[in-house]
């Protein structure tokens, strides 16, 4: 793997592999059942691992050829999101590759997510810890937010989304300013805030964490 490149299966110690499916929020749930998930949305929560893990299982649900809704963890797309070998996933994440955030990998995000989705009949870009952006990063990025290509979801993560930039943030409705907040094993379970966008009505696309409450709106 190139630097800078996100994560598509693995290199080295790099392979992730979701053990643990964690519960998505129920608002989340609601939306995806309904096919009215926002095509953006950011993930909050103290706990990095919990966030990756949960934007995973999100992202799974997403590419699910089942199509209820959730991560059914047997069909062979969510076999390949488990072990991280979807083409139609992107995982970026500067924990793994402090560089993922520069402009250049930006540009080529932009520019991938214009492609056509190789397997899915959508493509998903994950944004770990994205208050890490720089601003120039953010500004880059905010076009392709508002006006994304078609069938195009972005699941952004932070533990503190009030680091985003206004014009990034003034796009989030209102979420539940408990979420996130409330202890658990080391970090608390995610809250979600959907960001500004049009609903996607079309198609629907041992240890577990306690559930939250959490606004997304479509």
């Amino acid at each position: 793997m190139k630097s800078s490149e996100p994560l598509r299966g693995f290199t080295g110690s790099r392979r992730y592999t979701l053990t643990v499916i964690p519960p998505l929020p129920q608002p989340v749930t609601t939306a995806l059942a309904a096919g009215r998930l926002t095509h953006a949305l950011c993930l909050e929560a103290p706990s990095p691992a919990l966030l990756r893990d949960t934007a995973i299982t999100l992202a799974g649900a997403l590419l699910c050829r089942n199509g209820d809704g959730s991560l059914c963890g047997a069909c062979p797309a969510c076999r390949k999101v488990l072990v991280g070998e979807h083409p139609d996933l992107m995982l970026y994440d500067p924990d793994e590759d402090k560089d993922i955030y520069k402009k250049e990998s930006l540009r080529r995000l932009r520019a991938e997510l214009y492609r056509t989705p190789v397997e899915a009949p959508r493509k998903v870009a994950i944004l770990q810890l994205a208050e890490r952006i720089p601003a120039e990063g953010q500004n880059l990025l905010l076009k392709i937010i508002e006006e994304p290509p078609e069938d195009t979801f972005f699941i952004f993560t932070a533990q503190n989304r009030y680091r985003l930039l206004p014009t990034v943030l003034g796009g989030l409705p209102a979420a539940d300013e408990g979420a996130g907040a409330r202890p658990h094993r080391g970090g608390a379970e995610p809250g979600a805030a959907a960001v500004r966008g049009q609903p996607r009505n079309r198609r629907r696309s041992s240890q577990r964490p306690r559930r939250t409450k959490a606004l997304c709106r479509g």
